[in-house]
């Protein structure tokens, strides 16, 4: 078995590969967390509500039915968002778990340093959106 001979660096590589899954990640996760903010959402739900005003030629008594109904709709989007980060850390938390070992001290403290703060970013994305930060760790139970 030749590939045994090599198995340093094919853990290398392996490890080098999830740490660019993660990376890859982390840079989805910001992009996604940066767009969809309380104040597109707000001017999504004004856009909306204007273009069926024009379009469909609401009467005042139309419009003031519908509105509630696209202001639901924000609403719901907003949690569709949150339950997407909740559901994301315990993600990028499986996979730092299976990651860090695989590095050295010196590598698996950068690592570290690197979730806690896309954590916290989800943290603060949570808490820009107006749902509080139910966003959770493994670290936060340990007191890490």
């Amino acid at each position: 078995m030749r590939i045994l001979r090599h198995w340093k660096t094919i853990l290398g590589l392996t490890a080098l590969f999830g740490a660019g899954f993660i990376t890859g990640a982390v840079g989805l996760l910001i992009v996604a967390i940066n767009h969809p903010s309380p104040e597109s959402l707000n001017r999504w739900v004004n856009y909306r509500f204007k273009e069926y005003e024009h379009r469909l030629k609401l009467t005042q008594e139309q419009k003031v039915k519908i509105k509630p109904a696209v202001q639901t709709a924000r609403d719901q989007i907003r949690a569709v968002v949150r339950n997407g980060v909740e559901q994301t850390v315990p993600i990028l938390d499986q996979a730092h778990a299976q990651i860090s070992p695989e590095l050295t001290p010196k590598q698996r403290e950068e690592f570290d340093k690197i979730h806690r703060e896309m954590i916290e970013r989800l943290r603060d994305f949570e808490k820009k959106e107006g749902g509080g930060s139910s966003v959770k760790t493994a670290e936060a139970g340990t007191g890490n």
